[in-house]
């Protein structure tokens, strides 16, 4: 990439990062907002080049300033909530901007979802076909959907989003057919396929051989199942690589390529994607102090003031985020295994070579943190204090929340 997160520079790192946590006096996240407005326009501009569709991944962070910036790119929205779908609408985008996702979608949910002006749907069963098509009857309306497509995949490998696995996401091609044979949809458009089984692959010829595998499956089954092939959903999938806090992520300009020979197959009449984790994962930094450093059965502790109740992912798909120490130019370098104040072993963030002399009161900085961080984090556990949020906006500071004790959440 040709341009960079602000929290990268060193420099700013001493004369900013450091004294902004020791004023907040709370372990918080750093969101570089002039960065992203960079990465979504560069991004922006790859997809109305191609025709293709943008829309951002509420799940991945929803903080309101992300929010507003994605409106402001031009980019659309996937929301998988009533809070993600109430976000938005506040930020003031329209309900044509926005599609609806999730795998569980009830009648009452369908029924606010079109009351609130939304009309385009990601089906994942029979159930939400025949509520939404009973709605839209009801309401003398008509809708638009997708059918989440579940395939099978010979490489035998997971994801957080089932990968080979079989999983509650969509169903089979096969199982799909039937309920179109047997489910009246005349108040559904069924536009084409949405299929996403694959999550932050980081290399370029895996994107591409799973997003060519999907579209050419994709456009076999809308000609089994008789349905018009104008939209492939191929949901999100770019990857951000945690291995290196250096920006080494493929560019937009790459999958503008991939992208541009999907077109060219003429398959489906129109791509859409639906990147979170790529949009708005390496715009961020998470910080937090050191409170303690202790050896025992022959390996190196680091024990942070925060960890899981903050910064989840790590525990979950046990991978941490790159971290370096802000506090110490030692280097020498020794190995630590990073952990959080919550009693439980689960709460670890990573394993990483540090400087050897890191100690209590040194700040560790996680970058690449926008994504899945604090919306996916479980902040409530033993009543730690919540981080602070801080946006760099048009090269100025901005507390959008300061850190707040856990008891006023818990009321």
């Amino acid at each position: 990439m040709k341009y960079e997160p602000i929290y990268l520079n060193k420099d700013f790192q001493h004369s900013i990062l450091k004294p902004l946590i020791k004023e907040l006096d709370a372990p918080l996240f750093f969101y570089d907002l002039d960065f992203l407005r960079t990465h979504l326009q560069t991004g922006m501009q790859t997809c109305k080049e191609l025709g293709v569709r943008y829309l951002y991944a509420c799940k991945a962070n929803g903080l309101g300033q992300i929010i507003s910036c994605i409106r402001q790119s031009g980019a659309d929205f996937d929301v998988a909530s009533q809070g993600e779908l109430e976000q938005v609408l506040e930020a003031e985008v329209q309900p044509y901007q926005i599609i609806c996702t999730g795998p569980a979608k009830s009648a009452r949910y369908l029924s606010f979802l079109l009351k609130r002006g939304v009309r385009t749907f990601i089906l994942e069963s029979e159930q939400q076909l025949k509520d939404l098509q009973n709605l839209c009857e009801q309401f003398d309306i008509h809708a638009k959907g997708l059918l989440r497509l579940q395939l099978q995949w010979e490489k035998a490998e997971n994801s957080v989003l089932g990968g080979s696995s079989t999983t509650v996401f969509g169903l089979e091609d096969t199982h799909w057919i039937q309920v179109l044979k047997r489910q009246s949809h005349n108040r559904v458009d069924i536009m084409g396929v949405h299929c996403f089984q694959w999550g932050n692959l980081v290399n370029l010829d895996d994107l591409d051989e799973t997003w060519q595998s999907v579209i050419q499956r994709s456009a076999k089954f809308c000609q089994e199942a008789r349905i018009q092939n104008r939209v492939i959903d191929l949901g999100g999938g770019l990857g951000i690589d945690y291995s290196s806090p250096n920006l080494i992520e493929y560019s937009w300009e790459s999958i503008g390529d991939i992208l541009k020979k999907i077109n060219n197959q003429k398959l489906f009449d129109q791509i859409w994607i639906e990147p979170g984790r790529y949009s708005v994962g390496l715009c961020a930094a998470y910080l937090s102090r050191v409170i303690d450093r202790k050896r025992t059965r022959n390996k190196d502790f680091l024990i942070l003031e925060s960890g899981m109740n903050h910064l989840l992912r790590p525990a979950l798909t046990q991978e941490g985020f790159p971290v370096i120490n802000v506090s110490s130019q030692d280097t020498q370098a020794n190995q630590f295994s990073i952990h959080g104040p919550l009693c439980t072993s689960l709460d670890w963030l990573g394993t990483a070579d540090l400087p050897a002399n890191t100690a209590a009161e040194d700040i560790l900085m996680f970058s690449k943190s926008g994504a899945y961080g604090f919306s996916e984090s479980m902040p409530l556990f033993l009543a730690h204090q919540w981080p602070a949020e801080v946006c760099w906006s048009n090269e100025t500071i901005d507390i959008q929340r300061s850190a707040a004790p856990a008891q006023e959440f818990m009321k």
